[in-house]
């Protein structure tokens, strides 16, 4: 039973689905039916022209609004410090367009075009950002603001050529942030070294740049005219002297001193060499400084005797001659010698009628002469003094003629003779009495190591040659390199030989 349940179901379907498909049929046969005999509307020209109006108008908006809307959507190229952008905007103006893109300028920033011009569908806007740089020109410190994306283009942009020196380099690129820039433009300088003379153009900052671009090497010895670190100038003249330094050895010779010895056998005034000097050698070692050279600087560094010097004595007389006493010629009232006095008295007797002539004759003189007494002891001198050879002083005795004078009744009045008085010899201390160290105040104000490069040396202003005469030699090669005691051992030995000659204006203190 059940196989024939599930037919009549089965049949129940179909049917109804052959009756739907027949209504829908039928329906739409219908339909048919009342379009093919509805009857037709007729439109009218009034209606028919307001129509395709309408059609017009709605056709043209459509259009507008699309033009419209192409129209305000366009593209921008816009450049900010070399970066591009392509911005779509309907701004009309370069303002708007960056107002839109949300960007703002600053007061040193360039724009182009300009703020105020309008955009068009291809325009391209370039903004760039100002760029303040602290300047350095030679050492003068300034600020300027640059629109330039590099180094060159500022320099370029403050006037300076390629030749010019800038630090950093020309083809580094400039950031927003404050830059420091140095800039050393070209100056001509003039070079002198090694037997040449350049003339160049540099941008090197300092002496010592120039130098080591041109390769001149400058040793520690030679002598530069600007330091090394100092800045270049215009027009400056830089000069290079090559200094060797080194030492050369002579033999020269050294003097011999003197000294006086008094001699009581001799008159007064006449000197005679007892002991003739002769000069020593001493091998002295200088150093020398050669600038490019030529000798600029010797000093000597020390110094052997090899033949110590002889001293010259010379005696020096002191006898006093005794004076010739005078007597009174009669009638002439002057003192005169007595053989003179007797010779005028013979020629008048020869020529007795002959009277003087007032106009030749002269009053009898008022001022005694004066005797001749002792000269004083002259001050010898350091140098080798001329032995003077004087003529005795002995006059010669009138011969008289056997005449008989005519005696006159005058009354002689003598008057006596008054003689030359002697100069006091100063008697010499002895060497332990003296006062070195007043001498020694007196010549270099005490420093006993004194050497100021005049050629005396020491407390008491030795000379080199001097001091190896008598001895210093053996205590040191210079007086200043001698203690005290050594000074005043030679001194002493040299006051001993001639007294306070070799000090002459100091030698007072001793």
């Amino acid at each position: 039973m059940a196989p024939r349940i599930r037919v009549h179901r089965t049949w129940i379907l179909r049917a109804r689905l052959r009756r739907l498909r027949n209504l829908r049929a039928l329906r739409a046969q219908r339909a048919l039916a009342e379009r093919r005999w509805r009857p037709r509307k007729v439109w009218s020209p009034l209606r028919r022209g307001v129509t395709f109006a309408l059609a017009l108008l709605l056709t043209a908006g459509v259009l507008g609004s699309v033009a419209v809307v192409a129209s305000a959507d366009r593209t921008v190229t816009l450049t900010v410090d070399g970066v591009q952008h392509r911005v779509h905007t309907d701004a009309a103006r370069v303002r708007d367009v960056l107002a839109d893109s949300h960007i703002t300028l600053g007061a040193h920033d360039a724009v182009t075009p300009g703020l105020d011009q309008p955009v068009g569908g291809s325009d391209a806007i370039t903004i760039t950002r100002g760029r303040l740089l602290h300047l350095d020109v030679d050492g003068v410190q300034s600020d300027a603001w640059v629109t330039a994306l590099t180094v060159a283009d500022a320099a370029r942009q403050l006037g300076y050529g390629a030749d010019d020196f800038f630090s950093p380099a020309a083809d580094s690129p400039l950031g927003t942030d404050p830059t420091s820039l140095v800039i050393r433009l070209p100056k001509p300088v003039t070079i002198v070294h090694d037997g040449l003379t350049q003339r160049i153009a540099t941008t090197a900052a300092t002496v010592g740049d120039l130098l080591k671009s041109l390769n001149i090497v400058v040793r520690t010895t030679d002598f530069l005219s600007a330091g090394a670190g100092d800045p270049l100038r215009m027009w400056e003249q830089i000069v290079i002297q090559r200094v060797k330094n080194g030492t050369v050895t002579e033999v020269v010779a050294v003097p011999f001193p003197t000294s006086t010895l008094p001699d009581p056998t001799m008159p007064s005034g006449q000197q005679r060499i007892v002991t003739v000097g002769r000069p020593g050698q001493a091998r002295v070692v200088y150093g020398v400084s050669l600038s490019d050279g030529v000798q600029t600087v010797k000093t000597m560094l020390s110094s052997t005797l090899l033949v110590p010097p002889l001293a010259q004595v010379t005696a020096v007389g002191t006898a006093v001659v005794a004076a010739t006493p005078l007597a009174t010629v009669p009638g002439s009232g002057s003192a005169t010698s007595a053989p003179a006095a007797a010779g005028s008295a013979l020629q008048a007797a020869d020529h007795p009628s002959q009277a003087p002539t007032p106009s030749t004759s002269r009053p009898p003189s008022t001022t005694p002469r004066p005797s001749a007494g002792p000269r004083p002891t002259p001050t010898t001198k350091p140098a080798t003094p001329t032995p003077a050879t004087p003529k005795p002083a002995t006059p010669k005795p009138a011969t008289p003629k056997p005449v008989t004078p005519t005696p006159k009744a005058v009354t002689p009045t003598p008057r006596p003779a008054t003689p030359t008085p002697k100069p006091p010899t100063p008697t010499p201390k002895p060497a332990g009495a003296l006062n070195w160290d007043a001498l020694a105040m007196c010549e270099s104000s005490g420093n006993w190591s004194i050497n100021t490069g005049n050629g005396y040396y020491g407390g008491l202003q030795f000379n080199l040659s001097t001091w190896l005469s008598y001895g210093g030699g053996a205590y040191a090669a210079r007086p200043d390199l001698a203690t005290k005691a050594q000074q005043i051992a030679v001194a002493t030995v040299l006051y001993n030989a001639r007294g306070r000659a070799p000090w002459p204006y100091c030698g007072q203190f001793l």
